[in-house]
């Protein structure tokens, strides 16, 4: 009897300190994601499930690292005027929003590019259509206007040779 009991503590103290350390991940996964439930919050939640938490957690940890990126990159690419880590903050929770909304921005920044080179080809070769004309006509196909644009500027320079 005074060996069961024994056994009962040992796995009490073995389960209290697995449960620490739980609770010491759980703590460092919630403050890397910055989700908005604390960890008392979350660990009440998951009792008797703590394990499932930890790799929910560190499941979110890797998709939110992901998207980081993908917002890194973008926003190299699209100037926001804020920080990553404030743009990751100010929109966590809804971060395939905030990747949309740099998706946008790219685009318009693509389209501007293509928009002045489509400019300055019209201005040496005058193929009877304005720039607005002609974004219009292969709007969502601004490669192909641009590669028929180059490839006229090169008619037009081999037959001024």
């Amino acid at each position: 009897m005074e060996r069961l009991h024994q056994d009962q503590i040992e796995s009490t103290i073995t389960q209290s300190s697995s449960l620490l350390e739980i609770q010491e991940e759980v703590n460092t996964l919630v403050k890397r994601t910055q989700i908005d439930k604390s960890v008392d919050e979350l660990m009440d939640q998951y009792k008797g499930k703590e394990h499932e938490l930890v790799d929910v957690l560190r499941r979110y940890q890797l998709d939110m690292g992901g998207k980081r990126a993908e917002v890194e990159d973008l926003a190299a690419h699209t100037n926001p005027g804020k920080g990553v880590d404030e743009l990751m903050y100010q929109y966590r929770g809804r971060e395939d929003e905030l990747i949309s909304n740099l998706n946008i921005n790219t685009t318009t920044s693509d389209l501007e590019e293509v928009r002045a080179e489509v400019e300055s080809v019209i201005e040496l070769t005058n193929p009877g259509k304005s720039v607005d004309e002609l974004m219009e006509q292969y709007r969502d196909r601004e490669d192909e206007l641009i590669e028929n644009l180059r490839r006229l500027q090169d008619q037009s320079t081999d037959t001024s040779r």
